[in-house]
């Protein structure tokens, strides 16, 4: 491992966040603008980072890879989930608790860690680290929304599921899966 281009690449990318920040200071960025990008990032740069990183030929130790380390991230999140909900049960504050309880199970690794990645193991290095990426999306939007959310009636659960399943990132692992398992066959 590079060691001097993983240096670069965290100096880098803390450089891009202290622009953020600074841009924020002197108010260049608006509120509006912010959610806009937020949402440009999250409904179609991640989406086609997702897609591009299943680019890859098929081969079954490919597949053999991405089940082991899926069913590996699986059990962390049980795990995580397990040990957050006995940890902070003693908090009273119910919003509170939440908020602890998904700060300590949910990072925000994928968009910091792709690039990082990417730098360091290149192309081949993505297509397994997308898994974490589509497993966060996967707990996130199901696990992680059903922390925030009241009490509720069948028809919201079915919403609930709706928006699961059509979010813009589950979907992309859909069409990035399509694509590996009968677009990029070796030939």
């Amino acid at each position: 491992m590079n060691l001097e281009l993983l240096f670069g690449q965290i100096v880098l990318m803390f450089a891009l966040m202290l622009v953020g920040v600074g841009a924020n200071k002197v108010k260049f960025m608006h509120e509006q603008t912010a959610s806009d990008l937020t949402n440009v990032l999250l409904y179609v740069v991640s989406p086609c980072l997702i897609i591009e990183s299943f680019e890859k030929p098929y081969s079954a130790s490919r597949v053999h890879a991405l089940l082991v380390s899926a069913l590996g991230l699986i059990v962390v999140y049980g795990i995580q989930i397990i040990v957050s909900k006995f940890v902070f049960k003693k908090i009273k504050d119910k919003n509170l608790r939440r908020i602890v309880e998904y700060g300590s199970i949910y990072s925000n690794a994928g968009f910091i860690g792709i690039p990082i990645v990417s730098s360091l193991f290149g192309s081949t290095g993505v297509f397994y680290a997308v898994v974490p990426l589509a497993l966060f999306n996967i707990f996130n939007w199901t696990h992680g929304v059903g922390l925030f959310a009241n009490e509720e009636n069948a028809a919201s659960r079915l919403e609930k599921l709706r928006s699961v399943l059509f979010n813009p990132n589950i979907i992309a692992i859909f069409i990035g899966l399509i694509l590996f398992c009968f677009f990029y066959q070796i030939t």
